[in-house]
């Protein structure tokens, strides 16, 4: 064995400096004394833990709880209860090796959250000889155990294994019984502090005689709302202990891996499933050594039934990564042997299955199993926004549940309380305000009727939108930060021209999700709509939005590109249904270079740019694990995207989004002017629609966002010769001069003129723009369909 990778110090064995120290309640047995220079030597922390052991035995070692000398003690010295001793089979004059099981500064002592008893009760006495050997049913036991946890455990204060108390009984029925601590937070070794809400107490299931806990205990995972896909996957897996395997001789696998996003339900599920009574927690956490991991997982296997918990595995230690396969791969052998899977859960949580759990782990006999837990769409943020039942004002109750529900695209449930806790926060800050301020009110002078609310006590008694308004203004979700999943407002009806596009991609839109198409490229000249067709079909299919830049996944580092990729494709997982928009596609998606052949442009020109598509290749046609998910890529350059993007099954969909016709124009300039009726002549109004329409004739050729900025430009302009000609735009000094002698009545009547927007103004702004769509342009799109068309 391989010599501790912590410091330590050897020591000999005295007594406690007091008789009187020595407690048989156990009240601080599990604590050594040492001098200040052994604590300072070896970085320990009065009040943490430490670790004997005799021999440099590790099988013999022991946590204990270390303190200073109140005296005068020597550097070789410790100081140990005689019932400690015993449990660690010491005698005064012994050499133990003293050390810190962590080697930085002192650990704190854990909080014992499993305790496992063992009734030890001794032979039939001659005066009783039935009362003392009867092995007793569950619920007999229950008292004892009650008595135990309360009484005595509270006593002592730390728990280690070895502990012995007699307990007497509530019933004359039986005598007392001796029960002994065999196993504290799954370890024989260990120490712990008692918590009267937090430890629970079992009786151990390997004596003869016990009813096997076990086997009548259902394993399963809680209902939780939002994640009733998941649920079901997870019991799937569960129902799986106990049951023969009569359909194969290969050994299955005991390890299951919970994946979700920080602010998820993996603790409630975690928590849920330990608290059941299957059998006994055993813990493990990273920084155990890998002998302590060794011992751990040895218990577990010999004391079925047995749950392995590994919270948050995230490790490079191959010592641990190797035990845990070894240990893994002997209960697939032990599943193929017995026909029978062992009892030993071992249960794994993290936030990225592929980032978090080691490759040489991710096998069929260890953690194959993946259950990944979602984020709740509309319907399940509306059920959990239900179950917590807020108190809202009747009149606005409708109205508050829709707006938390519509404005928490991507929240977890955990984020979602966050959110219902600033709602609270700001009902009972506003409560208080109005209390400190209220006036008093003569009721004798109001008739309300019975059960009417008045203005002044519904703020007081219910909440309110505003209240709801400011909390999500406050609150900000934990999961997919940097990426937006809400949608912009933008409908299809905004949208001007291109109505057969819009109907093709509405067709696509209602239920976009189930089978093709899998993904859609939308391709044109700038400024066409491409990025609001794909914000149009988010909103129609109700679907998460995820947009992201070409560039923004672009990484110089090794390996950083590919992971932001997986990460995307990942959280929209997480998200779904949702949809990913890749504007500027061939800034990623560059075509890679022909055989014998050197291709420019594009994100496909580097290593990086080969490894993207590559990354991106992988994750499209993953279809089992993109279910949920729609790829949408919109792009002025389709002649740049390789062609492995475009291969059937991979972009099943490729839309011209070209510029409006005429009547998209107009229906683009008539919701610009009806935004600003007042400012607008009758003359300009009528002189929109139609076909003798002139803005329709003038804009011929123009991208929507271009016949945008010549309205834009030519509100500028009229605001500009408004200031102009009411002399707002003067020098300081005639301003000074005015301020002197008041302006002239001529001068009020300018300043009090009213914007007025003319047909004229809108046809000079017209005229000023220059089309940046030209055939040539339109040509070269049409070609390249053509040649799509041949591939």
């Amino acid at each position: 064995m391989s010599p501790p990778p912590f410091k330590s110090k050897e020591l000999k064995v005295r007594p406690f400096p007091n008789p009187s120290q020595e407690r048989a309640d156990w009240r601080d047995q599990s604590t050594i004394i040492v001098s200040l220079d052994v604590l300072a030597d070896l970085k320990l922390k009065e009040g943490g833990l430490c670790r004997i052991a005799k021999d440099s035995s590790a099988s013999r070692s022991r946590e204990a709880v270390v303190s200073v000398a109140r005296e005068k003690l020597g550097k070789n010295v410790i100081q140990i209860s005689r019932s400690f001793q015993k449990l660690c089979e010491l005698k005064i004059g012994d050499v133990v090796r003293f050390s810190n099981p962590q080697g930085t500064s002192g650990t704190e002592v854990p909080r014992a959250e499993a305790v496992i008893v063992k009734d030890v009760t001794a032979a039939a006495t001659v005066d009783d000889p039935d009362s003392a050997t009867k092995n007793l049913e569950d619920e007999e036991y229950e008292p004892f155990l009650a008595d135990l946890k309360t009484n005595f455990f509270k006593s002592a204060g730390m728990l280690v294994p070895g502990m012995m108390f007699k307990v007497p009984s509530r019933v004359s029925t039986f005598r007392k019984r001796t029960f002994s601590v065999v196993l504290v937070n799954g370890k024989e070794d260990s120490v712990a502090r008692f918590d009267p809400f937090e430890t629970k107490v079992k009786m151990s299931t390997n004596v003869s005689g016990e009813k096997d806990v076990g086997a009548a205990v259902r394993l399963e995972a809680p209902p939780i709302i939002g994640q009733e896909k998941s649920i079901r996957e997870l019991n799937l897996f569960l129902s799986q202990y106990g049951q023969t395997n009569d359909v194969s001789k290969r050994g299955r696998t005991c390890g299951l891996v919970i994946e979700g996003p920080e602010g998820g339900s993996k603790h409630k599920i975690v928590k849920f499933i330990t608290s059941l009574g299957w059998g006994t927690t055993y813990e493990i956490i990273s920084g155990d050594t890998v002998s302590s991991i060794r011992q751990t997982l040895k218990n577990a296997r010999e004391n079925q039934p047995a749950i392995v918990l590994i919270k948050y595995f995230k490790t490079e230690n191959q010592g641990f990564i190797n035990t845990l396969a070894d240990f893994l791969d002997t209960l697939s052998e032990d599943d193929e042997t017995l026909g029978c899977l062992p009892r030993v859960l071992v249960l794994v949580t993290c936030t990225d299955y592929l980032s978090n759990i080691p490759a040489m782990l991710r096998t069929p006999t260890r953690f194959k199993h993946v259950v990944k837990l979602g984020i709740p769409d509309n319907k399940g943020r509306k059920a959990i926004l239900d179950s917590i039942q807020l108190k809202f004002y009747p009149e606005e109750a409708k109205k508050c549940m829709e707006y938390l529900v519509e404005n928490t695209f991507g929240w977890t449930e955990v984020d979602i309380i966050s959110l219902v806790d600033a709602i609270e926060y700001n009902f009972g800050m506003d409560r208080n305000t109005m209390k400190a301020t209220a006036m008093p009110v003569d009721h004798g002078k109001v008739n309300k009727p019975s059960g009417s609310i008045s203005e002044t006590e519904a703020p007081q008694q219910y909440i309110r939108f505003e209240h709801c308004l400011h909390a999500r203004q406050q609150t900000r979700p934990s999961t997919m930060e940097g990426v937006d999943a809400r949608p912009p407002k933008i409908l299809w009806a905004d949208i001007g021209g291109n109505d057969g596009l819009k109907k093709s991609l509405a067709l696509s839109s209602p239920n976009p999700l189930v089978g093709p198409p899998r993904g859609i490229i939308l391709y044109g000249p700038p400024g066409c709509s491409k990025t609001m067709a794909a914000q149009a079909m988010a909103n129609s299919a109700r679907c998460n939005f995820f947009p992201v830049k070409g560039g923004e996944l672009l990484n110089m580092y090794v390996g950083e590109s590919e992971r932001n990729v997986r990460q995307l494709f990942e959280k929209a997982r997480r998200a779904a249904p949702s949809i990913i928009f890749f504007d500027e596609l061939d800034a990623i998606g560059g075509g890679r270079a022909s055989m014998g052949q050197k291709r420019s442009g594009g994100g496909g020109d580097n290593s990086s740019g080969v490894k993207i598509i590559q990354a991106l290749l992988t994750e499209i046609d993953g279809f089992e694990a993109r279910a949920g998910i729609m790829v949408v890529g919109a792009t002025n350059r389709p002649d740049m995207i390789d062609e492995a993007l475009l291969r059937p099954g991979r972009i099943d969909q490729v839309f011209f989004v070209g510029p409006p016709d005429q009547k998209g124009r107009e229906q683009i300039l008539r919701k610009l002017v009806g935004e600003k009726k007042e400012y607008v002549t009758e003359e300009l109004l009528e002189g929109i629609p139609g076909d003798d329409g002139f803005a329709g004739r003038m804009t011929e050729g123009f991208s929507g966002a271009e016949v945008t900025q010549a309205w834009k430009t030519c509100l500028l302009n009229v605001v500009r010769e408004h200031k102009e000609e009411t002399g707002e735009l003067q020098g300081e000094n005639e301003r000074e001069d005015e301020e002197q002698d008041g302006p002239g009545t001529e001068e009020k009547e300018k300043r009090a003129r009213k914007l007025i927007v003319e047909k004229a103004d809108l046809e000079k702004a017209i005229r000023g723009m220059d089309k940046r769509i030209t055939p040539d342009m339109l040509h070269g799109y049409e070609e390249w369909r053509r040649e799509l068309s041949d591939f």
